[in-house]
Parts: C-alpha cells; sequence; structure tokens
C-alpha cells in the first residue's frame, strides 16, 4: 500500500470539504493508495465535479490539489477567465 502526501493548498482544501464532496476524496485516496495509477495525473468525478490532481513517486502518492473542474480549467486558461472577467465588469 502506497504511502499518501499532501501538499498544504491540497491539504486546505480537503479540510474545508463536507458532505458528499468529502466521501468522494476520500473514496479517490483510497483508491491512490491501493492501485496502480502509472501514468495517471488525476482522478474526476463528473457527477459532482471534483479532481484530485496528484504526482506518483515510488511507494508514495502526493496529492498536489483538490478541487472542482471550473478550478482546475481556470487554472489552465488564465487568458479566457480574464476575458470572461471583463465582459461580466
Amino acid at each position: 500500500m502506497k504511502k499518501l502526501r499532501f501538499s498544504l493548498a491540497a491539504k486546505e482544501k480537503y479540510e474545508e470539504l463536507t458532505g458528499a464532496q468529502r466521501t468522494y476524496i476520500d473514496q479517490g485516496l483510497e483508491h491512490l493508495k491501493q492501485d496502480d495509477l502509472t501514468g495517471a495525473e488525476y482522478l474526476v468525478n463528473e457527477e459532482l465535479g471534483m479532481e484530485i490532481k496528484f504526482a506518483l513517486e515510488g511507494q508514495t502518492v502526493t496529492v498536489l490539489k483538490i478541487g472542482t473542474v471550473a478550478e482546475f480549467n481556470r487554472d489552465q486558461y488564465p487568458e479566457a477567465q480574464q476575458r470572461m472577467l471583463d465582459w461580466n465588469n
């Protein structure tokens, strides 16, 4: 079984979660500890719109970020996000 480590941002986000989001993340973390996820970078729950971004380092899984799909998309496309903010103001 692999060991889990959390980045500071992921730990803070994990502590904020409640209800169904917390349940999904807990299940995802168990999945990360037990399964071979070579080549994977994230787990996604489409229904809840939640993602867990992680990195594998031998027998250690580092959880880099926990968030919603919208948060991840916003991080990937900063110019588009800025245009949307400009249009709405």
